[in-house]
């Protein structure tokens, strides 16, 4: 009796020692085959645990590597942004040959529904010493994405241009098969031709899709985007279009951007004055021998006299009856004898100055 009783004693101690393991580590509901549990163990919890941009979701599944890519624990959630306690199991040093775990100083890492992520403190993510609990809040790595419209406000039927940006927000953890689709706002057009090149466009749902690839560590990568706008915008609306980026590790982000349409002035062509080129000859200049004559002086008096021929005055004598007759005759000038000087040029030499008469009346009383 005492035999029986000191075994279910033991047997007893047995189980509450596996039921407490097991309570601790979270993991009751039943441990993996990847898991291997030995008899040392660090327990790791978040409370701020984030994926793909939300707060951890219940039923997601948080597992712990060890550097050589052993699993060495793992949690399912059962509260919302929370995680643990997560035990993640030591290597058994007594099994020759088999990794079970980490070490002391090992650098643990770890993924959410098998996604990798980022831890973010407050402790180091490190396997320390069997038993110690160590806070490690973890966050998947999130894709930003921008889109800017060129034009605001923009005129219909004109063209819209917007440039995109897609980057790994992540500074450690890589992210792949990225895509990059746009959605057109309703009444406006792709123009593939005038947009980065790659992109593929389905009418149906009226988004355009590239295939980003591979994204390093904080690298980010641009696009550009144009579309046409109809004629059947109303004056004054606003036209909507969003980016969305996604990833394997990150899930979706998504931006938008918004422009104002106006009416404007159908503009009025200037004509343009096109010069034509004509050619033309040019004749060449040939030397002449040109004669220019030397005025030759004439010999023209600068004086001209010109001799009026002066009437002779008619003495009428007057009879008087006197005893002593004097005759007395008055002479009357009915012209004065002006000479008429003509100019006509003044030449050099001038020639000799001509004689100059004048009439001499004379009278004579009888």
């Amino acid at each position: 009796m005492a035999h029986s009783t000191r075994t279910h004693v033991v047997g007893g101690i047995a189980l509450v020692l596996i039921l407490l393991t097991l309570g601790w580590s979270g993991a009751w509901a039943g441990l993996p085959s990847q898991v291997t549990p030995t008899n040392q163990w660090v327990n790791f919890y978040g409370s701020q645990t984030t994926f793909r941009g939300q707060p951890v979701p219940v039923g997601a599944l948080v597992a712990a590597f060890d550097p050589q890519g052993v699993q060495c624990g793992e949690f399912t959630v059962t509260s919302q942004g929370h995680y643990g306690l997560l035990p993640c199991y030591a290597d058994d040093p007594t099994t020759t040959g088999i990794d079970e775990g980490a070490e002391p100083g090992d650098t643990i890492t770890f993924t959410i529904n098998g996604l990798p992520v980022s831890p973010q403190g407050p402790d180091q993510p490190q396997w320390s010493a069997h038993g110690d609990l160590r806070q490690v809040d973890l966050a998947s790595p999130t894709l930003a994405v921008t889109i800017r419209a060129v034009f605001d406000p923009l005129c219909i039927t004109w063209h819209q241009s917007y440039s995109l940006r897609v980057g790994n927000a992540s500074a450690t953890i890589a992210q792949t098969a990225v895509t990059l689709t746009n959605t057109l706002p309703e009444r406006t057009y792709f123009l593939p031709d005038r947009s980065t090149p790659g992109a593929t466009y389905d009418p149906t749902t009226r988004e355009v899709t590239w295939l980003v690839g591979a994204l390093a560590p904080g690298q980010t990568v641009a696009y550009h985007l144009e579309i046409g706008t109809n004629s059947t915008l109303p004056d004054g609306g606003l036209i909507t279009t969003t980016a969305r980026a996604a990833s394997a590790e990150a899930g979706e982000a998504a931006a938008s951007a918004s422009n104002t349409m106006i009416q404007c002035a159908t503009p009025t062509p200037t004509p343009t004055n096109t010069a034509t080129t004509t050619a033309t000859a040019t004749p060449t200049p040939t030397n002449t021998a040109t004669a220019t004559p030397t005025a030759r002086p004439s010999a023209t008096p600068t004086v001209t006299p010109s001799r009026t021929a002066t009437p002779r005055p008619s003495a009428t004598p007057t009879a008087t009856a006197s005893p002593s007759a004097t005759a007395t005759a008055t002479a009357t000038e009915a012209a004065t004898a002006t000479p008429t000087v003509t100019e006509t040029a003044t030449v050099t030499p001038t020639p000799p100055a001509s004689r100059l008469y004048l009439p001499i009346l004379i009278l004579t009383g009888h």
